[in-house]
């Protein structure tokens, strides 16, 4: 490791607990935290990128998703599988109304390599971008290397994303 020691900052439970933060609304009441990063999982072709796709639908509006109350708050969908006139297909088979604060991109402009600085760039450009979905972490995923170790390699192509995420106390779905 290339990096300089630096001794561990220690501190007590006493001091925690009299440290004032922020709090983060819910995205969706008891079902998305407002701050981090999540995961749909699932196997292939079950139906998680209309998943997402709708619950970006309903977070953009305002409007109740299953029954729970939303938080409205602009949204960053990654399409990174479908092309415009796939998403335009879901769009009409899904959106009741076309909002312009749901925000999106595909795979042309998507650079793996690069994503993390893309998104930062997105929300210096929308800085009321609240959820951002990736569809999918594959996508991130692809060109990382295989450790072998299943949950090195997941931890390897989450870290960033947290990290982001925590920056910006935004949601990330994946």
């Amino acid at each position: 490791m290339n990096q300089q020691y630096k001794s561990l900052e220690v501190d007590n439970l006493k001091n925690l607990a009299e440290k004032q933060y922020k709090h983060i609304e819910p995205l969706v009441e008891n079902l998305l935290p407002g701050k981090g990063v999540y995961l749909f999982c699932g196997g292939s072709k079950i139906g998680k990128s209309w998943l997402a796709f709708d619950l970006g639908l309903h977070i953009c509006s305002g409007k109740k998703f299953w029954n729970y109350d939303v938080k409205q708050t602009d949204v960053l969908y990654l399409c990174l599988e479908d092309d415009n006139e796939g998403l335009q297909d879901r769009m009409f088979s899904i959106a009741e109304e076309y909002s312009e604060n749901f925000y999106f991109a595909t795979a042309e402009t998507f650079v793996p390599e690069h994503y993390i600085k893309q998104l930062d760039e997105q929300m210096k450009n929308h800085p009321d971008i609240g959820l951002i979905i990736l569809d999918t972490l594959a996508a991130v995923r692809g060109n990382l290397t295989a450790t072998g170790n299943a949950y090195q390699d997941d931890y390897n192509s989450m870290n960033e994303l947290h990290k982001f995420a925590l920056k910006y106390s935004i949601t990330t779905v994946d």
